[in-house]
């Protein structure tokens, strides 16, 4: 069967028992004949359902016109699409392997951030950062249009940098909603999946975000520095202050390393880090 998540429009295939928990859980079973279920999976997962926050969002997974092909044709695609996912989870447990190798790296050149053990002076994130919390503007008064991005949870991934906003402001709307320029840090703070929640990304140019994202724009850091040290969601945690000229040396050094790890950049060239996928 499927299920899709009300709430976090999330679906996942389930070919073993269980018990269903939360109200929001819809299970989605195939009723017509010559029809294959891993097929239906696969054309829902990369469905256009729109976010709208914490909302129902089953009634639009109902409005979806799913095309239906010959049974061996759907079984043919759901096949090669079982392949393609089965490559992309064993490179999510690579990165996962690779990714407790940066954090190990990280910690022998800079130290443990809350243990401090090579002594750096520290300060709260609150007196060394500024932290904006964006917000949404009025959708009945000319805010929305093509002049700036409009950054939005999706848009903050395991990538180093923010991906590309779908919804952009007008100019009345950035005067009206919240921004910040580059090499700043926005912070997933609410999201509909709990997985989001947490996960940092720098800006590379100036845009404006929604209410469930907090900015930090670092004054004695680096935002590089800052993002590769998954520091926690709480402003009031004390964080070393390493002076510019070692900090911006071994974040160089970092960095080289990051994207040695890492592998080859995008097409824009930067470093990016695994994604999560459509699986």
């Amino acid at each position: 069967v499927i299920i899709f998540g009300d709430h976090t429009r999330i679906i996942k295939y389930v070919d073993f028992s269980f018990f269903l928990g939360a109200d929001g859980t819809k299970i989605l079973k195939n009723k017509i004949k010559n029809t294959h279920t891993k097929y239906l999976y696969y054309y829902l997962l990369n469905a256009k359902i729109p976010d709208t926050g914490y909302n129902r969002h089953f009634k639009w997974l109902k409005e979806l016109q799913i095309p239906f092909l010959p049974l061996d044709e759907q079984k043919k695609i759901a096949g090669e699409l079982d392949k393609i996912t089965s490559l992309i989870l064993l490179r999510k447990k690579q990165i996962e392997k690779l990714d407790l190798l940066v954090k190990a790296k990280f910690i022998e050149m800079f130290g443990d951030p809350v243990t401090n053990p090579m002594g750096w002076d520290k300060k709260e994130l609150s007196k060394t950062c500024l932290i904006i919390t964006g917000n949404t503007p009025p959708r009945n008064n000319n805010n929305y249009g093509n002049f700036i991005e409009w950054i939005k949870t999706d848009n903050i991934s395991n990538d180093l940098y923010i991906t590309k906003a779908k919804e952009c402001l007008s100019e009345i709307g950035l005067h009206n909603g919240r921004f910040v320029g580059e090499n700043s840090i926005l912070m997933a703070c609410i999201a509909g999946s709990i997985r989001s929640i947490g996960r940092v990304a720098i800006t590379d140019r100036k845009v404006a975000f929604n209410q469930q994202i907090n900015a930090i724009t670092p004054k004695k850091y680096t935002a590089l520095f800052l993002t590769i040290a998954s520091f926690t969601s709480s402003v009031r945690l004390p964080l070393p202050i390493i002076p510019i000229k070692p900090l911006s040396k071994r974040v160089g050094a970092y960095l080289s390393i990051l994207l040695a790890v890492v592998g080859p950049a995008d097409p824009i060239g930067r470093p990016s880090l695994a994604g999560d996928g459509p699986i």
